[in-house]
């Protein structure tokens, strides 16, 4: 009797355990899988809590065969490049990390390699980080942050993608908030790994404005935040057929500002581009239509107009630009080129004064 009552406790016992298991063990075990994942293809410079807001549940895994894994070009080497998704469900977030001076595979994923577009803008993620937000499609948006090494090894780029379902979900600020402070965290992670700097008593991105390829359109008499230039040069604007914008918050920490110039049927026909940094650098070698060295210039097509300057380290060069956007017949507004220059003038001249760089002459 003892023994039938001790083998019936043992079977008890075990099937308490298994059941314990199967509630709790599986997922112990796959939080352990997840973990390794990240460290291992993430280089633990994210986590899985860092990207819930986007993907999470079990299955999440973090892997290094990503289809942006490309070379960042000659000028900059990349330190990391993995894919977060899981094996069901919606979304992935993409992290890519780089060192030097030119990621141009950053460039065009963001899409700021082809400025004559009518999407892919960006808007700052503000506290004091050097970064944007960058909404390239209905269903992706990039957070970047370029940080500076101290050294000859140049910028250090951070670039979070995310993936998801939802053409609306992006367009909302919350989910731009969200993508800015996993952005800043990784960001800060990488910086750490790597030796390069970071913001320090800095609070996480708390407000990131909408960018200006879906913010609302205001006046040029109106223009307030990165198209400002144009209220003091509105007679100019008009001689460009431009009477409307639609713009983005300034701020002297990011890495790209701009905005587009609406012709008088509320169309975009021109976008006004600073790039800083890297992002200056990297566009002049790889553009669709690359400046010159020259101070200031057009391109052969006149369909681009730049201005450069140099600001206080470790921004470094700057640059300026005037792109014409094309309609869906690849059409775009007629403007004198001296009009599009004063265009560009006017807009490098009000941010060299708000963020004191220097003008290039000559």
């Amino acid at each position: 009797m003892r023994i039938k009552r001790a083998t019936v406790a043992a079977v008890f016992i075990s099937g308490v355990m298994v059941a314990l298991w199967v509630l709790f063990g599986s997922d112990w075990l796959d939080d352990r899988r997840t973990d390794q994942s990240f460290a291992d293809n993430c280089k633990d410079v994210a986590s899985s809590g860092d990207v819930k807001y986007f993907i999470s549940g079990k299955g999440t895994r973090a892997n290094d065969t990503l289809y942006r894994a490309g070379p960042a070009g000659p000028h900059s080497e990349v330190l990391v490049s993995c894919r977060i998704s899981r094996p069901e469900g919606p979304g992935a977030v993409d992290i890519r990390a780089s060192r030097g001076n030119a990621d141009q595979q950053v460039l065009r994923a963001t899409g700021h390699d082809s400025l004559y577009l009518r999407v892919n803008t960006s808007a700052p993620m503000g506290n004091g980080w050097p970064g944007v937000v960058t909404v390239t499609g209905t269903t992706s948006a990039h957070g970047t942050l370029v940080l500076t090494c101290g050294d000859d090894r140049g910028h250090l780029t951070v670039d979070v993608m995310a993936h998801v379902s939802n053409a609306d979900f992006l367009r909302q600020e919350e989910s731009r908030i969200a993508l800015a402070r996993t952005s800043a965290r990784v960001a800060q992670a990488a910086a750490e790994r790597w030796g390069c700097e970071a913001p320090s008593g800095s609070p996480l991105p708390e407000a990131v404005p909408q960018t200006p390829a879906h913010a609302d359109q205001r006046s040029v008499s109106e223009a307030g935040g990165t198209c400002r230039a144009l209220a003091e040069a509105a007679s100019v604007a008009l001689d460009a057929g431009v009477t409307q914008v639609r713009e983005t918050t300034s701020d002297a920490t990011a890495p790209i500002e701009e905005c587009y110039l609406l012709d008088r049927d509320g169309e975009k026909a021109f976008r006004l581009s600073a790039l800083y940094g890297s992002f200056a650098k990297t566009y002049t070698i790889s553009g669709f239509r690359r400046p010159s060295a020259d101070a200031s210039g057009r391109s052969e097509d006149g369909s681009l107009h730049w201005r450069r300057a140099t600001c206080p380290s470790p921004v470094g060069p700057a640059l300026y630009l005037l792109s014409e956007v094309v309609n869906d017949d690849y059409e775009s507004q007629e403007a004198a080129p001296a009009v599009r220059q004063e265009l560009v003038d006017a807009f490098a001249a009000e941010a060299v004064e708000r963020r004191g760089c220097t003008l290039a002459t000559g």
